[in-house]
């Protein structure tokens, strides 16, 4: 089982997805989107405008084919140092967050929130279906 929870401190705001999962085994602390064709969560990715429609961040680490938790809201522990005050998007790495000043022209624009700590997102995903 490739099950591993991730840090969370908004149990309100954590959702179990009644879906599986559309990839291979990933590591908690990324970003998933529901895919219409399949209707499986997937890595998020900012090159396309389907794949920047984050639904949460992953909670658990999965393989294919398994449900998995993923939180919406509230502040997160991404296992990463963050600046604080900084805001973070969905990157045009697949699962991928980075901070807003690493967006490259062309990727579309999906807000997961902002560094309120070192080690916390105050995560308040916000999606624009715009390019850079």
């Amino acid at each position: 089982d490739h099950r591993q929870a991730c840090l969370v401190d908004a149990p309100e705001k954590v959702f179990r997805a009644e879906i599986s999962v559309g990839f291979e085994e990933q590591a908690c602390a990324v970003g998933v989107f529901r895919r219409g064709d399949d209707g499986k969560l997937h890595l998020c990715d900012a090159d396309a405008e389907a794949s920047s429609k984050c639904v949460g961040i992953a909670l658990e680490d999965v393989g294919n084919n398994q449900t998995l938790s993923y939180q919406t809201g509230g502040p997160i522990d991404l296992g990463a140092t963050l600046t604080i005050g900084t805001l973070y998007m969905i990157s045009s790495t697949a699962g991928g967050v980075a901070p807003e000043a690493d967006h490259a022209s062309g990727d579309y624009a999906t807000w997961l929130g902002i560094a309120t700590e070192a080690d916390k997102l105050e995560l308040d995903i916000r999606i624009f279906p715009v390019k850079r």
